[in-house]
């Protein structure tokens, strides 16, 4: 091919397996050969065609789940209005911004790729009969990003309203004055009961709510990412109290450093970019 055939194959495939017919969002190099083809009547085995992707500077991916539901035209005004408003609300108040969500552990490990010698795959112990540890928490800052804090809670049981309403009693003990809250609609924080909790004190709790299946907007995501990706890897804890000894440790940790705490921040796009921070 030469480069306006590639060029042309290229844009091609940007569209996407379904557009040139195929059933599922799937690129093989069957498929790829099938349309380079079609688009340009040059035949490759299948074989070669994987040596002309990393060419193109393509790799395979596993995609990544994006929820149907998800609007994304109000996901983009949430982030243009609702969250200026949020936030210059709280500046005005002096109130605190707490970054609501649920996550669970258990001890069963998130499993990653370890180093070994070639044919000597590396064996790991886990506990078939796992159980799980459910987390409420949320990252705590002022309306700037500043003063970052993490507020974890643990338990066994699934969570509930009754969970959340301890939660934040207790929120509402460490974190004195106002307080913005920000958390999804998850039905433990739409019960009648929880409304009525919001509804009884609202002197010191502001409720704000994310758009729908837009779960990257909340910076306490990419603290439960940060801590299944490196505290917990391919660590299999022999009890619940393990796991709750790690989080804690890891907690404390992230906290001492706020460039690292800011850096959750960043990752959601709430909060702007400094020159040369990443994730740790």
């Amino acid at each position: 091919m030469n480069a306006e055939q590639v060029e042309k194959v290229l844009q091609a495939l940007l569209r996407g397996p379904e557009a040139h017919g195929f059933p599922t969002p799937l690129w093989t190099l069957e498929r790829i050969a099938e349309v380079i083809l079609r688009e340009t009547g040059v035949q490759y085995n299948f074989h070669y065609v994987a040596e002309l992707l990393h060419q193109w500077d393509w790799s395979a991916q596993k995609p990544e789940a994006v929820a149907k539901e998800r609007d994304e035209a109000e996901i983009a005004r949430w982030k243009s209005e609702e969250w200026p408003r949020i936030k210059k609300g709280a500046h005005k108040r002096a109130a605190k911004i707490a970054f609501l969500d649920e996550s669970g552990f258990s001890q069963k490990p998130n499993v990653r790729r370890t180093w070994a010698p070639r044919g000597q795959t590396p064996h790991l112990n886990i506990h078939f009969n796992w159980k799980r540890l459910n987390v409420i928490g949320s990252l705590v800052c002022k309306a700037d990003g500043q003063q970052a804090d993490l507020l974890l809670h643990f338990q066994e049981k699934t969570i509930k309203e009754d969970a959340v309403l301890d939660y934040l009693q207790d929120l509402h003990q460490q974190v004195p004055g106002p307080i913005v809250l920000l958390w999804d609609h998850l039905s433990a924080h739409t019960s009648g009961k929880v409304a009525a909790y919001l509804t009884a004190n609202q002197d010191w709790l502001t409720v704000e709510w994310f758009p729908g299946y837009a779960p990257e907007l909340n910076p306490i995501e990419y603290v439960w990412s940060y801590s299944k990706d490196k505290p917990m890897a391919n660590r299999s804890p022999d009890t619940l109290g393990e796991i709750k000894d790690t989080l804690r440790a890891m907690s404390k940790r992230l906290v001492s450093d706020q460039e690292v705490m800011y850096g959750f921040l960043e990752a959601s796009e709430l909060y702007p970019k400094k020159d040369g921070r990443s994730l740790p």
